[in-house]
């Protein structure tokens, strides 16, 4: 035997002994399984309590004993920990410090409601060691969708492109995750074609992109693995293969005419697709130019720091004056529809390095399933809907699905027990 068919054989047996603790731990141990299940229910529906607590800000104080020490015991954790904190302490700081005019109450609730959902974070990465990443995701999207069910007042407009596909889909790349790889990239399409028919064009892209990241995977084979970079290679390729693809259906009317109104209106201006469906980027690349030391929590946007988005809205033809702008955007506080654009204007370059570092351990799972022998189609879907709310998605509505996406990604390879519903050859549920 040579040394790779012991280092083959040591993996099995370590991947095995895994499986059987786990196993045996379902069993001998129910009490955990149970506090795990409703732990991700409470955290998924985040139903309010009392004055400003939720489900999920009671049941991550109530777990605190349980999910520091699993928090606390990976690095990755701990890292994302530490710039967390320290992103909060720096907005107070920059709100502290500003002499500009700050709105207390909107930055206390910045502060808490960032805090409050790496409660999200901490519970699932907690139970992913009693529960395995599929089970654990699953419940989590459960719980998202009976919120979503029992209160749909706030997606009403739109309840599957703004409630109902992150956490469907999840639950279906759950109990997908060891079926058949052909059934999965079915799944995915036929998931995103939804997606693109109910007007949610990057959740289509998404999905597509997650097929087709499971198609290389399989063609590649498990023994037939590249560099990272090669990787990488193939993950940009593909997400401007979509691009470009997508873009031509919309155009052309295959997803409807409302689709195809929207995207040919946004394509026959001067900047790219891109940027005309999300032109907030150009507003926050002008007020980083001016302030790039960011405003703080709670910052109040003068009339100086609106006539500078403005300007850089103007170049792409853009104008500001509607609604939006001057109401979501400017109005009374600073909303720049993205994750780390809002993590950087709230809490400075302390928040645009935690964003950095986001991105970067996201991006990095990505690359490690791809890849991986045992690619797993929940982490790379999570993780590209997570990056692209980090680039396009509001702070305030997408944070908390970023920090269940970055506790799959951290945790991912750490705990694994198995798909969900599925009687597999070594007896695991």
């Amino acid at each position: 035997m040579n040394s790779r068919d012991i280092a083959v054989d040591a993996s099995d047996r370590t991947q095995t002994g895994a499986s059987k603790r786990a196993q045996s731990d379902w069993r001998v141990l129910p009490l955990n399984r149970l506090v795990a299940i409703i732990a991700l229910l409470a955290a998924g529906m985040r139903i309010q309590v009392f004055s400003g607590f939720t489900t999920l800000s009671v049941i991550t104080i109530i777990l605190l004993p349980v999910t520091v020490p699993a928090v606390l015991a990976a690095k990755p954790a701990r890292r994302l920990t530490f710039v967390l904190v320290a992103s909060v302490l720096s907005g107070s700081l920059l709100a502290w410090s500003s002499s500009g005019t700050i709105n207390e109450v909107n930055a206390i609730y910045i502060a808490i409601f960032t805090l409050s959902n790496f409660g999200i974070y901490m519970v699932v990465a907690w139970a992913t060691s009693v529960l395995g990443m599929e089970r654990t995701a699953v419940f989590y999207c459960v719980g998202a969708v009976l919120s979503l069910a029992l209160d749909s007042s706030t997606i009403a407009v739109n309840p599957w492109k703004y409630g109902f596909s992150l956490p469907v889909a999840v639950i279906v790349c759950g109990f997908l995750s060891n079926r058949s790889k052909s059934l999965a990239v079915i799944g995915l399409v036929s998931l995103g074609v939804l997606g693109a028919l109910l007007d949610s064009r990057s959740f289509f892209a998404v999905c597509v992109t997650t097929a087709g990241i499971l198609i290389y995977g399989k063609w590649r084979g498990a023994e037939n693995r590249k560099s990272r970079i090669e990787s990488a290679a193939f993950l940009t390729l593909s997400v401007a293969a979509v691009y470009v693809m997508g873009s031509r259906l919309l155009i052309d009317g295959v997803f409807g005419t409302t689709n195809q109104l929207l995207t040919v209106a946004q394509a026959s201006s001067s900047a790219s697709l891109l940027l005309s469906a999300r032109p907030e980027w150009m507003a926050t690349i002008a007020l980083m130019q001016n302030h790039p030391i960011g405003y703080g929590l709670g910052a109040v946007p003068s009339q100086g720091d609106y006539l500078t988005a403005v300007a850089g809205l103007r170049e792409i033809g853009v104008n500001a004056g509607g609604d939006y702008y001057t109401g979501y955007m400017f109005g009374g506080h600073f909303k720049l529809h993205s994750v780390l654009a809002d993590f950087w204007v709230n809490f400075g370059l302390v928040g645009l390095v935690c964003g950095v570092v986001i991105v970067s351990a996201l991006l990095a799972a990505l690359l490690r399933e791809i890849t991986s022998p045992d690619l797993s189609i929940l982490c790379v879907f999570t993780s590209l809907s997570a990056l692209w709310f980090m680039f396009f998605g509001p702070f305030l509505t997408n944070l908390p699905w970023v920090m269940f996406a970055l506790a799959i990604a951290h945790f991912r390879r750490a705990h694994s027990a198995g798909p969900v519903g599925v009687a597999s050859r070594n007896g695991k549920v």
